[in-house]
């Protein structure tokens, strides 16, 4: 425990009015080092400890501190009554105020934790609000764009054309599937058809023969523009005779 005050200042009043200042100095010097001493140590010590660390002092300075009644030895154990007291209101005022952090910290946390919960559910909440969005929009028929860009988002190499006669089929049966059930939920629909659909490698990724059968003229040009072909060898997307890498 940290000691809050020197031992000093609780001796004054002890001096002042205790009987230590009646006897020679030398006895009045070495009780000052006796309580500096018997302070530090947290007024735990032994009397051989206490004579060891002031060996200065005589025999006969010691019996008349003992003799005195200024310190007490039991068990080889030395007292200082007044010292005894100081440090026992000081370890109480300690435990005290650990207390009351200890008391303080576990609110504190207590709050934390009610905040974090309160925010979570908070955050539950707008996903929850988000997600019922989402199913109320996900029962309207969509546009094809919004097919297709919910599509991209799944699958980024759905081939379109192959997406967009998925979708022509759904619109001309009455947005029903191909077994006549109506489609109540089209984005989970579209996630469990997705993979029966073709894919398109990336345009990067394929041959300058499989460029040539792209059905798409700007899937042609943009393939072009990736192998940086000049435009003028593939303007419109047309081939240029003579030229064996452009259309």
């Amino acid at each position: 425990m940290s000691k809050e005050l020197p031992f000093y200042k609780f001796t004054a009043n002890e001096w002042l009015t205790g009987d230590i200042c009646f006897e020679p100095f030398d006895i009045q010097g070495l009780f000052i080092s006796v309580c500096a001493t018997y302070w530090s140590k947290d007024c735990s010590i032994t009397l051989a400890r206490l004579k060891q660390r002031l060996s200065n002092a005589q025999e006969e300075q010691w019996q008349c501190l003992i003799d005195g009644g200024y310190i007490k030895v039991e068990n080889e154990q030395v007292s200082i009554s007044f010292l005894d007291e100081q440090m026992n209101e000081l370890s109480e005022q300690h435990r005290k105020k650990v207390e009351a952090g200890r008391k303080g910290g576990e609110a504190s946390a207590k709050q934390r934790l009610s905040n974090a919960q309160a925010t979570v559910k908070h955050k539950d909440k707008d996903v929850d609000i988000e997600v019922d969005k989402e199913k109320e929009q996900d029962k309207d028929i969509p546009s094809f764009d919004l097919f297709l860009e919910y599509a991209l988002t799944k699958e980024p190499n759905i081939d379109h054309s192959d997406l967009k006669r998925k979708y022509d089929i759904w619109i001309e049966d009455d947005w029903n599937d191909g077994y006549g059930k109506p489609i109540k939920r089209w984005k989970v629909k579209l996630i469990n058809t997705l993979p029966h659909l073709k894919k398109v490698k990336p345009l990067d990724t394929i041959s300058y023969a499989e460029a040539k059968k792209l059905l798409d003229k700007e899937d042609r040009i943009k393939y072009c523009k990736l192998k940086g072909i000049p435009e003028n060898d593939y303007r419109y997307g047309n081939i240029v005779h003579g030229n064996s890498v452009a259309f």
